[in-house]
């Protein structure tokens, strides 16, 4: 669990994380910046504390051209899902 007073995700923080299997977001995230979990290719279970409302209200970084795809803050993470305390979002 990451603490409930981290409001944003920065660029980079997880890159690479190749063993990071999952991660439990708490419910203050307000930001997700570049590549936060770019290449964390073992992580399948994304868990946001928060409800999905709130979870599409969260500032995610996606590339857009030309600015490449590995910028966005996801590339090459395996989860296709986010469960939130009310259901699940597809990404």
């Amino acid at each position: 669990d990451l603490s409930s007073k981290i409001t944003c995700i920065p660029t980079n923080a997880f890159l690479n994380c190749t063993n990071l299997q999952k991660v439990i977001l708490p419910q203050s995230i307000t930001r997700i910046d570049e590549k936060a979990f770019s290449n964390c290719t073992s992580l399948t279970d994304i868990i946001f504390k928060g409800t999905m409302s709130e979870w599409e209200t969260i500032s995610k970084y996606v590339s857009v051209s030309p600015t490449p795809e590995e910028f966005t803050w996801n590339y090459l993470v395996p989860a296709t899902q986010v469960i939130c305390s009310d259901g699940t979002i597809t990404l």
